[in-house]
């Protein structure tokens, strides 16, 4: 009695594929890289006589992720910058203003400490590792 081979395909289909995963059970994954990474990636999984899989797959385990905190610090300060943009503009167009003259000194000054805060902003933003 022999089984039909399709049927046997389906059921191996069905244990492999509708079975929950065991500990070190292995899936497909797939990505889009640029050709010449993908040349990388198979170059680099050569020279170590490992699979792209293996080398993907370490690579995960032992290099570092971008951390998501350093993103969010990031947008953080980009808001901040806008804000005090926004705020010399106004320090701006008031010294602009005849009836603000009495303040135009103070707030010369404040409209050049928001420009140094900028400055210091821009500065520690480019430190940022992303």
């Amino acid at each position: 009695m022999s089984k039909d081979k399709s049927a046997t395909g389906k059921s191996r289909y069905a244990r492999s594929h509708l079975s929950p995963l065991k500990e070190g059970a292995r899936v497909p994954v797939k990505a889009h890289v640029l050709p010449v990474l993908k040349a990388q990636l198979k170059n680099e999984a050569e020279e170590r006589t490992m699979s792209v899989s293996q080398l993907v797959e370490y690579i995960l385990k032992h290099r570092a992720v971008p951390d998501i905190s350093a993103r969010q610090n990031f947008q953080g300060l980009l808001k901040i910058n806008a804000d005090i943009a926004r705020l010399g503009n106004l320090f701006d167009e008031a010294l602009k203003d005849p009836v603000q003259m009495h303040h135009h000194v103070e707030m010369s000054k404040l409209l050049q400490e928001l420009r140094d805060l900028q400055g210091v902003l821009k500065t520690r933003a480019r430190e940022i590792k992303l």
